[in-house]
């Protein structure tokens, strides 16, 4: 065997993988664990299964092809759920209306700033007779000649940039004095804002806490630990046999390591970004907010709370009725921010699934 050729039978046996997974690399651990295993003793091998050497193999390419995709899971599982509290803290803010406070307006248009997307952005602009001069840092720059004769500048952040808010917000605030309207009009214009009953200032900042933490906890790295294969899973990967070859052994192996790696990461990461989001909010507005504030009734924390079984119940959704290489799009979404349209927001109804996970910690398979 060779490292093309478990690639060509990866690719072929198990085309789920091929979209996101790099098969070539997947293929070289898998082969080199094959190739350098060790024969447990007695004890580690149920006799009734497979001969020594041979459970031998199997176990080495799990316990190689497994952190592969546990670590994707986590990412994945860690940026859906992040992107779903975000969304639905976008989805419930109201948008910028008439007699409210600066302060309130300020909110209200920070909000409504993270739902325009750069390509809504960079449409309006080239519909408007602005010119793409020059890109900087990712972005691009649009220049325009004013009613004075001057010449004045905007960037197009790029795409799940950081500071995306208010370079958006910088972009409206330019647009608004170029067209002579107010800015609110202009972030109107660029994404369509939804119908929200109006809440108070302290209710708006609590959403735009919650927006805020939520993106800035998708770009910090997850905290986990990985638990690793259980005896379960290598006897999994002896019962998927693709043919009674070497090679059909070892990409059995190598996919029952790699998806059940990733499944158990994706639930990790999941539960994971939900307990830390929870912590850091309340930590964030501490003693700050007003007993009366209500967000569709509920207390804020009350409201947060049901937002984040919400996300793990739809990340575990997600999970369980995709494929891994079929939650690109989502996590991308996830991780962009702007706006959050490929994300359920949390009215939305989930799909069916035989139970909703309580607010515990899940309970670990059986090793």
């Amino acid at each position: 065997m060779d490292v093309d050729r478990v690639a060509q039978t990866l690719r072929s046996r198990v085309p789920q993988l091929a979209a996101d997974v790099d098969i070539d690399a997947l293929a070289a651990t898998a082969l080199a664990a094959w190739t350098t295993q060790h024969v447990p003793t007695g004890q580690a091998v149920p006799p009734a299964v497979a001969r020594p050497e041979e459970y031998a193999a199997l176990r080495s390419v799990v316990d190689a092809t497994w952190p592969i995709g546990y670590a994707a899971g986590v990412h994945a599982g860690h940026t859906i759920t992040a992107g779903y509290v975000a969304a639905a803290a976008l989805d419930r803010a109201e948008r910028a209306r008439p007699g409210i406070s600066d302060a309130h307006r300020d909110l209200a248009n920070r909000l409504q700033a993270a739902r325009v997307s750069t390509d809504a952005l960079q449409g309006y602009l080239a519909k408007a007779g602005w010119r793409n001069a020059v890109t900087w840092r990712g972005g691009f720059v649009f220049q325009t000649v004013s009613l004075e004769a001057d010449v004045v500048a905007t960037l197009v952040p790029r795409a799940g940039a950081r500071d995306h808010v208010a370079r958006i917000l910088d972009a409206a605030t330019t647009l608004a004095d170029v067209e002579d309207r107010d800015v609110a009009s202009v972030l109107a214009d660029l994404a369509s804002p939804p119908a929200r009953p109006a809440l108070g200032h302290a209710a708006l900042r609590y959403l735009w806490d919650v927006y805020d933490t939520a993106t800035e906890l998708a770009h910090l790295p997850p905290r986990v630990n990985d638990p690793g294969p259980s005896n379960n899973d290598y006897l999994t990967a002896y019962g998927d046999l693709g043919d009674e070859t070497d090679l059909g052994r070892l990409v059995a192996a190598a996919r029952v390591g790699y998806q059940h790696g990733f499944h158990e990461g994706h639930g990790d990461g999941a539960w994971s970004a939900g307990s830390r989001l929870l912590s850091q909010v309340q930590h964030r507005v501490a003693l700050d907010l007003p007993t009366s504030v209500r967000i569709d009734g509920r207390t804020p924390v009350d409201w947060l709370r049901t937002v984040d079984t919400d996300a793990r119940w739809a990340a575990d959704a997600v999970r369980h009725s995709r494929h891994p290489s079929q939650l690109s799009a989502a996590s991308a979404a996830a991780r962009a921010f702007a706006p959050m349209t490929t994300l359920q927001p949390a009215h939305t109804p989930l799909p069916a699934a035989p139970s909703r996970p309580s607010t515990q910690p899940r309970a670990r398979r059986p090793r």
